[in-house]
């Protein structure tokens, strides 16, 4: 018998396994939304105001097509197409389109006023049987 002692093995590292397939995929899809995030928040700061903010559209709708024309601009349109139709009062604004999508209008709104063409009876012409 030998009177040496036992030596000592060297302490284990620490066991690696690989990780299985469905981790890698759930990481992968993190990285991704996390920059897609960062990329729209880098993006959103970057972007501007779009159109200037402007004033409550006024309602024109059976106003003379002067009148409405003046209020328009006094609003802040600077463009104003009159289109004329088949229906309507002579000279009457029958629809005004055009306005932004939040209902203002302002120097970059492109207006269109719907004026009638129609020449109405007046109620003194009308004959009463």
């Amino acid at each position: 018998m030998s009177s040496e002692a036992p030596q000592p093995t060297a302490p284990a590292g620490p066991r690696l396994h690989k990780p299985s397939a469905a981790v890698v995929a759930l990481l992968a899809v993190a990285a991704v939304g996390i920059a897609l995030v960062l990329g729209l928040l880098v993006a959103g700061a970057r972007a501007g105001d779009g159109h200037a903010s402007g004033g409550a559209a006024p309602n024109v709708i059976g106003m003379p097509v002067a009148r409405a024309k003046a209020v328009l601009r006094k609003a802040g349109a600077r463009r104003i197409a009159v289109v004329h139709v088949p229906y309507g009062e002579f000279g009457v604004v029958q629809r005004a389109t055009g306005f932004e999508f939040d209902g203002t209008v302002n120097q970059d709104s492109s207006l269109r006023l719907l004026v009638g063409t129609k020449h109405l009876k007046s109620w003194s012409q009308t004959e009463i049987p």
